[in-house]
């Protein structure tokens, strides 16, 4: 990270050392030294640091690298400001340092201030996972304490218990599924808010048939809050409300308030409860064991590159991989944004042409489900797309699948870096969680000057 990376085996008592012994030193600190103690308490959780050069104003004061799995990392942007509770840090700070993560491709933003944030910057930064800020009061009690290292978003996670019953084990499904499906936690439960956990696994271990001892259960919570992401076949959660398209019955789509969605607009999605809670505190979920944090991760396109470089046997191309089935013929797939009749077709080399009209309603989500279909295909083996494969890895590159065409009727040339201008940077993270719902996949979003997923096929559970 170059000579002025901070190193904790460098300093005889880091800032953050003295700050931790004496909290009221947090609020007093100079611009500088907060950017400082920032950049040590980063470097105490494992990441490199790099400070960026005084008087350069790139948005952020220091660029920095977290490890997300073995060979893996993800980047961060962050912002240090040593504000005081009464000034709190608005939504325009927010989306400032938002924007310089998008400019450098980084995976993620971090504002860190000792003072607070204004309601609509905690909003804001509810509404990416990519982004997150820490106030002065998580500063003192959670990082200086040295418990965990920032993570950004909402994020799903899992609770494990062991569980030893008696009964019968259709009680057992009556107890946590009173209705053949989820319940949800009706009061709060375990320092979670109500309505934001299930039990989604409830498995016996392997027992004698002889052995009269209790059997023995692994049970599963699952809390996912509001701003988790996940489906269930192709339904869309938040959480655990159904999110489901606002549209009429011949198809159309509407604004939320039964009128046609006016063009350009994004899909309207209603929340649904689709399932009954019950009082989780009079439910025996037997020992617990831990909370676990799933869901899908960021990586950024350099660290990936660095796996390929390492790994052996690497290959760049669209040929068969080893987790989709094994078809002789699989076509590339180009979707081609144009002013001619929408349709499909396809090129003397053997290429499915899928042709969109920039005229057609609601142009945005027609391209989100093509690329869709496109993805689905390709893991199921019925189409080719554009890959880099190392190791158990295989980076799926999505810029190349969207060609945007209509410059050819001015004499100009096809545009195939038109990604980021016809599809919003939601529909990755979307598609991701999609992918995890319907395939035996680890699924990591790539970040960098290209969209892209990392995937890495997943063993069945026993």
């Amino acid at each position: 990270m170059g000579a002025s990376q901070l190193s904790l085996a460098n300093t005889e008592e880091a800032l953050f050392q003295q700050v931790r012994e004496h909290p009221e030193m947090l609020r007093t600190l100079a611009p500088g030294e907060f950017e400082q103690l920032v950049g040590e308490l980063l470097a105490s959780f494992g990441w490199e640091v790099q400070p960026t050069p005084k008087g350069d104003n790139r948005g952020y004061n220091i660029f920095a690298v977290s490890t997300v799995g073995p060979g893996l990392q993800a980047t961060w942007v962050v912002e240090c400001k040593a504000s005081s509770p009464s000034r709190p840090i608005g939504v325009k700070e927010i989306r400032d340092l938002y924007g310089a993560k998008l400019e450098v491709g980084a995976s993620n933003a971090l504002m860190v201030t000792a003072g607070t944030f204004t309601q609509g910057a905690k909003d804001f930064a509810q509404s990416k996972r990519d982004l997150l800020l820490v106030d002065g009061n998580e500063m003192l009690s959670s990082w200086l304490s040295g418990s965990k290292p920032p993570k950004p978003g909402a994020k799903e996670t899992l609770l494990r218990f062991v569980l030893k019953s008696t009964g019968n084990p259709l009680d057992l499904m009556s107890r946590f599924h009173p209705r053949g499906t989820y319940a949800l936690n009706r009061t709060a439960w375990r320092g979670k808010a109500p309505r934001t956990c299930a039990v989604v696994s409830v498995k016996s271990r392997p027992s004698s048939a002889a052995n009269d001892e209790p059997a023995e259960f692994d049970v599963l919570v699952a809390y996912r809050p509001k701003g988790v992401i996940t489906f269930a076949g192709g339904t869309k959660y938040d959480g655990w409300t159904a999110m489901m398209l606002d549209r009429a019955k011949d198809g159309t789509l509407l604004d939320g308030h039964g009128k046609p969605l006016p063009n350009g607009h994004p899909p309207v999605f209603l929340p649904v409860e689709v399932y009954d809670d019950v009082d989780f505190n009079e439910i025996d979920f037997g020992e617990f064991v831990g909370e676990f944090e799933v869901g899908i991760k960021r990586v950024s396109q350099d660290s990936v590159w660095q796996q390929f470089r390492e790994a052996k046997g690497g290959s760049i191309g669209i040929a068969g991989l080893a987790f989709v089935a094994a078809r002789r013929q699989r076509p590339m797939v180009k979707i081609v944004i144009s002013n001619s009749s929408s349709g499909i077709a396809s090129d003397g080399f053997g290429t499915r042409i899928v042709s969109v009209n920039k005229s057609t309603p609601h142009l945005q989500k027609v391209l989100m489900d093509e690329l869709t279909g496109v993805v689905f295909g390709f893991l199921e083996g019925r189409y080719s797309i554009s890959t880099v494969a190392f190791s158990d890895y295989v980076m799926v590159e999505l810029d190349g699948v969207l060609v945007d065409c209509t410059p050819n009727d001015e004499g100009k040339e096809s545009r195939f870096d038109c990604f980021r201008d016809f599809i919003p940077d939601s529909f990755i993270e979307d598609l991701a969680s999609l992918l995890v719902a319907n395939f035996e996949l680890d699924v990591s979003i790539v970040d960098g000057p290209t969209a892209g997923l990392l995937l890495r096929r997943t063993q069945p559970a026993k």
